[in-house]
């Protein structure tokens, strides 16, 4: 984090905010091990300007993860520029054009990233809904009316795809549902491809989408995309823990815990078990999940 030369105010702000953000108990990540994945919807990001405290704190914010997908970004991009520049010379950013009517909202979607941990692989497109022929014209019989858009990562030896989307809002809950069917059947045909640059894949944003067992989830859900079962069982704030190398596992429970408004707690895979056990019973995770190498371990817990 390059804060610079703060104002006392700024300061005092940052340690304040610094104190709700260890009592969130956002895990650190770990390099070669484990990534941070968030999404946030930054209210109209560009359109007004930013006083220069808040783009510290949502500089520290961001900092606390590895990877961000950011929705609602709009086309000014001087902001963006201006958190950049507070989080270091290690941040980079892909981000997509905006669409220029009412329906698009002169909104962008831009994937953060921290070089530290995560790669870009070379794939950043927005996704186009698909077209038929018609005259002589190729048209989409339904459109996004703001562009998904995708790009490619990596970490350590994981190759992953991420996806990030801000789903039409308004009064039509069946427009917005075939919206989200839209993307779903988009990711199933292409994801089917022998051509496709990676199969392990993230899907995130905001979907407006205001409970799990409702039509608008049923749609998004219904090509195979998933929230892992076990995690349903999990409340808002229940704390989810992981002790896992880096694997697609991980990626699903990093994206998975937070959509249901649960908590990730990655646990460093160097620590002895006595080490877990005093991080498990200081912050009383409501489920462990773990790999195969650290049964052991976990036996220990047990005991």
């Amino acid at each position: 984090m390059h804060h610079g030369d703060v104002s006392p105010e700024i300061a005092k702000g940052l340690l304040a905010l610094k104190k709700r953000l260890a009592a969130a108990k956002i895990a650190s990540s770990r390099l070669d091990e484990t990534i941070n994945l968030a999404v946030w919807n930054i209210r109209e990001f560009g359109k007004v300007h930013r006083t220069i405290p808040a783009i510290h704190y949502i500089a520290e914010i961001l900092g606390q993860f590895d990877l961000i997908a950011m929705v609602e970004l709009r086309k000014d991009l001087s902001d963006l520029g201006k958190v950049l520049w507070f989080l270091g010379p290690t941040w980079d950013v892909v981000y997509s054009d905006w669409i220029d009517d009412p329906g698009g909202n002169d909104e962008r979607v831009a994937f953060l990233f921290d070089r530290r941990a995560v790669t870009f692989n070379g794939l950043a497109a927005e996704i186009d809904a698909p077209r038929t022929a018609k005259a002589k014209e190729y048209l989409a019989e339904l459109s996004f009316w703001r562009a998904p858009y995708m790009a490619s990562f990596r970490s350590g030896n994981f190759d992953f795809i991420l996806i990030a989307t801000h789903t039409r809002w308004g009064d039509s809950i069946e427009a917005r549902r075939a919206e989200l069917q839209l993307l779903a059947d988009w990711i199933d045909t292409r994801f089917a491809s022998d051509f496709v640059e990676d199969h392990d894949l993230v899907v995130m944003g905001d979907f407006n989408i205001p409970k799990l067992d409702d039509t608008l989830f049923k749609a998004l859900t219904s090509r195979g995309l998933m929230i892992p079962e076990c995690l349903r069982i999990l409340k808002v704030g229940d704390r989810v823990a992981y002790l896992s190398f880096n694997n697609n596992q991980l990626l699903e429970g990093y994206y998975g815990a937070p959509l249901i408004r649960a908590v990730v707690m990655p646990l460093n895979v160097r620590l002895q078990p006595a080490e877990l056990s005093a991080i498990l019973n200081h912050a009383e995770p409501r489920i462990l999940f773990f790999e195969t190498d650290f049964a052991s371990s976990v036996e220990q817990l047990r005991a």
